[in-house]
């Protein structure tokens, strides 16, 4: 029994979250990042979401449209802003991260950097891979027409459509930003350095963003509340 227990503490060592184990290797932080960052939820409509496209374009492809939708300036530029704040609401991480690099072990001579990097790195092309998918499928099966929400634009069936929303709620329910200026405050680089100049294009770019996103968000739902209909 005593030469099963090594094999056994191993197993449970393995099976552990990152959280809880002091042996973490660097795929843990790569799963917890994608389960933490994306988590069940946007993997299952991912997938329920891509399937769904392909099915429909492939039995009811009609000739569709892919090229820009509004006609205007104003309008591509409105829409741009949109999608904008779409892009960095798809990507902008969690700052758990933050909190698994911290339960790896780390030393001078071994440090917590390069396992981390790897895993955040896997972690964001799982990402990538979801986003990209549904984005090019429901464009393709769709052009557009497609609405900003392709579940819309399926329609049915009923259960892949339930499903599909219930997974985006997982999705967003722990969702948050991670603030650059925090890093500077704490850290405290050389001013005019590489990682100084990085943390303030972050800064700057995320507050941009956070501006535009919600101009162009505002302008869809005002040309969109002609087809609203309340309490119907």
């Amino acid at each position: 029994m005593n030469d099963r227990l090594p094999t056994h503490n191993q197993d449970l060592e393995n099976w552990l979250p990152i959280t809880a184990s002091r042996k973490a290797k660097w795929w843990y932080s790569a799963f917890h990042n994608v389960t933490a960052t994306v988590g069940a939820g946007v993997l299952g409509y991912s997938v329920l979401a891509t399937f769904a496209c392909v099915v429909r374009g492939s039995q009811h492809h009609e000739p569709v449209s892919h090229g820009v939708r509004s006609h205007t300036t104003a309008g591509i530029v409105f829409d741009v802003f949109n999608s904008m704040g779409t892009i960095a609401f798809a990507f902008a991480g969690h700052s758990v991260a933050l909190e698994i690099q911290a339960t790896i072990p780390s030393t001078p001579e071994k440090t917590s950097k390069k396992p981390m990097w790897q895993g955040v790195i896997v972690a964001y092309i799982i990402v990538a891979i979801c986003y990209f998918s549904v984005g090019i499928s429901g464009f393709w099966a769709f052009g557009d027409r497609v609405d900003d929400d392709v579940l819309v634009t399926l329609q049915k069936p009923r259960w892949v459509i339930c499903t599909a929303n219930f997974m985006v709620f997982l999705h967003v329910l722990g969702s948050y930003q991670i603030p650059s200026i925090m890093w500077l405050i704490i850290r405290g680089p050389s001013r005019w350095g590489f990682h100084w100049i990085a943390s303030w294009v972050s800064i700057l770019v995320g507050v941009l963003i956070t501006l535009v996103g919600p101009i162009g968000g505002a302008r869809y739902i005002i040309l969109s509340a002609k087809d609203y209909k309340m309490f119907s």
